[in-house]
């Protein structure tokens, strides 16, 4: 039988923070344009800059209006990353370059001429690799090419360049990836990870947390500790998404949130929460009267994995959990 390839997939690849509202047409795009930035001025050609243009192709531009692509493209283009990006002070920063028609090249002093309507080009046609692409051209004030490379977002908030396609994905994606064959713990199904359990005697949480530490040369503290991370935004997402005073939702189609109110009718329906009006989703996950409330349980699971979709509609702050448009479950 063929090998099935081993699996070096880390769980900081699985679960990212990132913004909504979609892994591949939101955070993908934005961390493309970021890369493109810091590849400028690793290859020394950041300051002969004058012009930077993205172009969509077929899904991305097809659908991208409505998965916000071309303000994820400009976040990157000024710098922000989906994991770290604060999506109140990044509008500001947004609206300025709307406003000025220029653009501040990765957060340095280079600024550019940049208009949205013009340098940003939604092209339905797709490339021969993937639906999901972009390419992102720089030139100098002459209009000659300093640098030109095409990114595919393939879903989940993973990108891929077309360099890395010339020179096989499999390849490229995992090069800095080496497990050692005497302390890492490979496999290819499930098949063998019962047998590395039964051989070495350790657990499935063992394998991942010892792999993890390897494929990151992290210790196991700093694991957990950026795993606390993960849980704390997500954790966050369900409390704005709770209690968001946001009636609408972005977009022309005036869909209503729900879980606020959703949250509402539940605690006045569950008559020993010490605070019906304000109760945060930490409290009902943590309090035992949840079990007698008149609706079942599970009911406020719903509303919280609907707390967290809304939020992800909104472009907020949420984990990508495998993708965005699952972000709501794990949560929950």
């Amino acid at each position: 039988m063929a090998s099935r390839g081993r699996i070096l997939t880390s769980v900081f690849d699985m679960f990212k923070i990132g913004i909504g509202p979609s892994s591949s047409h939101t955070v993908g795009p934005m961390k493309a344009c970021n890369d493109f930035v810091n590849n400028l001025v690793r290859n020394g050609l950041l300051e002969r800059t004058e012009k930077v243009n993205v172009s969509l192709f077929g899904s991305l531009a097809l659908t991208g209006k409505g998965h916000a692509t071309d303000t994820a493209c400009m976040y990157g283009l000024f710098g922000e990353s989906p994991d770290t990006v604060n999506v109140e002070k990044a509008s500001l920063v947004l609206q300025q370059v709307r406003d000025t028609k220029s653009l501040r090249l990765g957060g340095t002093q280079k600024v550019i001429d940049f208009c949205e309507n013009k340098d940003i080009r939604w092209v339905p046609k797709s490339l021969p690799h993937h639906p999901n692409a972009l390419q992102i051209r720089a030139t100098d004030l002459e209009g000659n090419l300093l640098h030109v490379q095409t990114y595919y977002s393939v879903g989940g908030g993973f990108i891929v360049s077309q360099d890395e396609v010339d020179l096989g994905f499999n390849q490229s994606a995992y090069k800095e990836r080496n497990i050692s064959t005497t302390t890492g713990h490979y496999f290819e199904c499930a098949d063998d990870i019962l047998r590395i359990c039964k051989e070495k005697n350790i657990s499935f949480s063992d394998i991942v947390m010892e792999n993890e530490m390897q494929l990151h040369g992290f210790t196991e503290e700093e694991i957990n500790w950026k795993l606390d991370e993960i849980w704390s935004v997500m954790n966050d997402s369900i409390e704005r998404g709770l209690h968001s005073d946001v009636e609408y939702l972005p977009g022309k189609l005036n869909v209503k949130r729900r879980a606020p109110q959703l949250r509402r009718k539940l605690t006045e329906m569950s008559p020993k929460l010490t605070d019906r009006n304000h109760v945060s989703g930490k409290q009902m996950r943590r309090s035992h009267s949840i079990h007698h409330a008149m609706l079942p349980g599970m009911t406020w699971v719903s509303v919280f994995a609907m707390a967290v979709s809304e939020e992800n509609a909104a472009g907020s702050r949420v984990v990508t959990a495998p993708t965005n448009g699952a972000c709501g479950i794990i949560p929950a």
